[in-house]
């Protein structure tokens, strides 16, 4: 099946979505710091996962470093949050 890698990756990218909504909206009720940071890591997930949409759909381009570029950021930000918020 040549769509299900689409379909999966499609999937994946509408649940980082609904993370990060969720995130969102739980920050902007309580405004937790912690939950805005790990939004923002859910956003950079959310672009990651476009990408690797975008990445399989043009298959004579490699985008893989340019794509793990959000995901990194994401990742970084969790971090940096976590580090901030525990001193």
């Amino acid at each position: 099946m040549p769509g299900l890698p689409i379909i999966v990756y499609s999937l994946t990218a509408a649940t980082s979505i609904f993370c990060f909504v969720m995130l969102l909206r739980g920050y902007r009720r309580t405004r937790v710091k912690l939950l805005f940071w790990t939004c923002w890591c859910f956003a950079g997930i959310t672009v990651n996962a476009i990408m690797v949409i975008v990445n399989h759909s043009v298959p004579d381009r490699d985008l893989s470093a340019i794509q793990a570029a959000p995901a990194l950021l994401g990742a970084l930000a969790l971090v940096y949050g976590m580090i901030r918020e525990n001193t």
